[in-house]
């Protein structure tokens, strides 16, 4: 009886538990709707402005498939240059990957080129700072992906012409139950990553995205993209949006509470808002200082009042 009682008053203390939860993101979530409302809507209209800028920060992502104008070889330049996400001297390390793929990356992965570089020594030599095995075995596993049956047990490359790594992941996506950043991120799990939570929903946003840097090249549910915002940096910029989010809220739920249109629109308000504070740092200090204060207070100002201490929007 004891032992009964005793699972009945754990069950009861997480449920109890919960509803705490409940009540805590209620009274929080309301709270931030409360105050942030002019707030909100300019991190929107940062967001699209920025978006329409033709200037971007260089990324590994964004500067290696530029290189190039078939779709595919497009795919591939983003696979590998999602190794080098968040390294230095990144014009150095694409250089390095543009000569590895002699400007011709889907024929240097359909020919299975990068089994060379992982032969004997070569293996634990560096392409733009990453190590060659880790290269051969990204591109192992997706080329196998790509052209090989495991129904039949025989290599399948009649359809090599055709074939593009978002029909391969699609596939795959709908056979294993899986969305589309599981796979992906089964293809790097054993790289070692500095941040693969946030590299592959950049992956995704750039892939499939056809507005600000993105690629467009792939055609994805918008509900799989989610914000890339992780790291101390980005994490602070939501802490100055919503001081008090991490009292009730996950990342992610914080951010779905700012009404972007797509939440992954968060990361190009960040990116945006990095940019004013380069501009303007005593503005944009200024207002986050006033803004602080305002929402410990719990004042929900007027649009007047927002104007007098929020950056202006200029790039």
């Amino acid at each position: 009886m004891e032992l009964i009682w005793g699972r009945k008053s754990e069950i009861e203390r997480a449920n109890w538990r919960k509803k705490i939860l409940a009540i805590r993101k209620k009274n929080v979530g309301n709270h931030f709707l409360y105050v942030s409302g002019y707030l909100r809507n300019w991190l929107v209209e940062l967001a699209d402005k920025y978006k329409k800028r033709d200037v971007f920060p260089l990324m590994p992502m964004t500067l290696l498939p530029s290189y190039y104008e078939d779709v595919r070889d497009k795919e591939i330049a983003v696979f590998a240059s999602a190794l080098l996400d968040g390294k230095d001297d990144i014009v150095h390390r694409v250089s390095s990957f543009r000569e590895l793929f002699d400007d011709r990356p889907w024929a240097w992965f359909e020919q299975r080129k990068f089994v060379t570089i992982a032969i004997g020594t070569n293996r634990y030599k560096q392409t733009g700072g990453v190590e060659n095995w880790r290269i051969a075995k990204l591109f192992d596993k997706l080329w196998n992906d790509c052209f090989f049956s495991t129904e039949e047990e025989q290599l399948c490359l009649t359809n090599s012409s055709t074939i593009t790594i978002e029909e391969v992941v699609r596939s795959t996506a709908e056979e294993m139950n899986h969305s589309y950043y599981d796979v992906l991120m089964s293809y790097f799990a054993e790289l070692s990553l500095r941040k693969p939570q946030r590299t592959i929903r950049l992956m995704l946003l750039i892939l499939s995205r056809s507005d600000g840097f993105s690629l467009g090249l792939w055609t994805i549910p918008q509900s799989e993209l989610k914000c890339p915002l992780l790291g101390k940096e980005t994490q602070l910029f939501l802490s100055t949006m919503f001081p008090n989010y991490r009292r009730a809220f996950s990342v992610d739920e914080a951010i779905a509470l700012f009404g972007f249109e797509r939440d992954c629109d968060f990361f190009y308000a960040y990116l945006g808002y990095k940019e004013l504070q380069k501009r303007n740092p005593a503005v944009c200090s200024r207002f986050a200082t006033i803004y602080l204060g305002w929402f410990d207070l719990g004042v929900k100002h007027k649009p007047k009042d927002w104007r007098k201490i929020i950056p202006d929007i200029e790039f």
